[in-house]
Order: structure tokens, then C-alpha cells, then sequence
């Protein structure tokens, strides 16, 4: 659902609860990495929305580039109009 540097949200069919541990595996590469259960929410399409925490920093795990902290989406106002002179 989510991912991010430090988990993810994600659908689990199976029970799990709050601080429970549980070994995340990618279906693109064979790395694991364990995980905490940090929120357990509602059931969507049958499966629970799960919080999960990384136990240790893995910033590569997704294998996708995460834009740096100080990164700010560029506002329209910032960017000079360009007008076409006909």
C-alpha cells in the first residue's frame, strides 16, 4: 500500500498484532528483513492494513531512490511563467 526508508503499509491476511515480529521478504529480490508490527488497522478487500518497522535501518530494501530529507514539491507560483510572443 505505502512503502517508505523505515517500513511500509501493507495487506496481511493473517492475524498479527501490535510489537509482534515478522520477517518481510521481497517478491523482486531474495533479501529479508525483519520487521516490527507498529499499527494494526481496519480489514480492506479481507486483509488487515499493518504498519510494520523495520528492526534495523534498510534504506535499499525497496530498491527505489526516496528523495532526500529537505525535499519540497516544486510550487507553480516558484516557477516563472514562459509566454509566447506571436
Amino acid at each position: 500500500m505505502v512503502i517508505n526508508a523505515h517500513g511500509a503499509l501493507i495487506g496481511l491476511a493473517s492475524r498479527v498484532s501490535a510489537g509482534q515480529l515478522i520477517e518481510l521478504k521481497s517478491h523482486t529480490h531474495p533479501e529479508t528483513r525483519m520487521c516490527r508490527i507498529v499499527y494494526v488497522g481496519p480489514a480492506v478487500d479481507g486483509k488487515l492494513q499493518c504498519g510494520v518497522e523495520f528492526l534495523e535501518p534498510s534504506p535499499n530494501f525497496w530498491r527505489i531512490a526516496f528523495p532526500p530529507e529537505d525535499w519540497a514539491p516544486l510550487i507553480e507560483a516558484d516557477v516563472p511563467l514562459k509566454v509566447s510572443k506571436s
